[in-house]
């Protein structure tokens, strides 16, 4: 298993979990590489360029599964 595929059971594991500061704080140091692997989508979210929405494209979903995540 590569570091991407390490991030990506990692992402996956924190969507599943409770919202909470932390796991947000986490999740914005790991989705960058997941959206350059074409993983995860990004987009802007409200007036704030910090602030966006995410979520997994098929690709990640069907690699999420194959890793036994989903």
């Amino acid at each position: 298993m590569d570091a991407v595929e390490k991030t990506l059971l990692r992402v996956c594991e924190l969507s599943l979990e409770d919202h909470s500061e932390e796991n947000d704080a986490e999740l914005g140091k790991l989705l960058p590489p997941l959206v350059e692997a074409g993983y995860v989508h990004e987009e802007p979210w409200g007036d704030d360029p910090a602030w966006f929405l995410w979520r997994f494209t098929e690709a990640g979903i069907a690699r999420a599964k194959t890793l036994g995540c989903f």
